[in-house]
Parts: C-alpha cells; sequence; structure tokens
C-alpha cells in the first residue's frame, strides 16, 4: 500500500504542477505575477505535505533508500527511470515544480523579471512583490 500511495502522490503532483504551469503560461504579461502566487501556494502546500507524510517518509522512502545503498552502493540514480531512487515527499513535490514549470518556462520568466528589474531601475511602477517572490 506504501508503493501505491507514494506513486498516486507522485502522480497527483505532476498533473497538479501541469495544471498550474498552463494557467502560469497563459498569463503572458501577467506570468510573473501568476507564478508568485502559484509558487507561494504549492511550496507552502508542499511543507505540509512533507510533514503530513512523515511516516511515508519515514517508514517506506528512508528504509527502502537505505536497502538500496547497502545493495548497490556505487549506482546512481537516473531520474529519468522507472527504477529511480525514492525520495522524500516534500523533495518530490519541489523537483515536480522544477521540471514541470520552471525548466520550461525559465526563459520567459528570466526575461519578464528582467524586464521588470529595468523598469524599477528608471522609476517605473511595478509590482515589487513580484520582484522579491
Amino acid at each position: 500500500h506504501a508503493e501505491r500511495l507514494y506513486e498516486e502522490t507522485k502522480r497527483f503532483l505532476e498533473d497538479h504542477t501541469t495544471s498550474m504551469k498552463k494557467d502560469i503560461s497563459d498569463a503572458d504579461q501577467d506570468m510573473l505575477t501568476v507564478y508568485v502566487k502559484y509558487w507561494t501556494e504549492y511550496s507552502s502546500g508542499a511543507q505540509y505535505l512533507n510533514l503530513l507524510y512523515g511516516y511515508l517518509n519515514t517508514q517506506f522512502v528512508k528504509k527502502r533508500q537505505a536497502n538500496e545503498h547497502e545493495n548497490y552502493p556505487s549506482i546512481e540514480c537516473n531520474l529519468e527511470s522507472n527504477d529511480q531512487q525514492l525520495i522524500e515527499i516534500g523533495e518530490m513535490a519541489f523537483d515536480c515544480w522544477t521540471k514541470v514549470i520552471i525548466e520550461p518556462l525559465k526563459d520567459r520568466l528570466v526575461n519578464l523579471l528582467l524586464e521588470q528589474i529595468h523598469r524599477d531601475r528608471i522609476n517605473e511602477s511595478v509590482n515589487q512583490a513580484t520582484i522579491k517572490g
């Protein structure tokens, strides 16, 4: 049951971040604002989710990691493989955010952020929370 819960949680996080990526992408000029809003909510939720899954992290993930290290001490993790090393739920949530949202959108996000910084430097009105976020 623990493995199924782990896999279903992973699938949920992937689906959820994919949905958020679409909303962020569709926001055009408000992309940074939407990104910061979603990131704030998601990162907080990921921390709570990690606490909620504390027992699974301890009893399933860490024990499985210990067994993998004993049996295969020199094998490195291949994140694209189905046999990937298990990671704690909180780390998985942040990993999903990085792979699903940051990597595909990084160029657009960086360009929009640099544009906002430039506007701030020439004393145009910008949303400071977006730049700090």
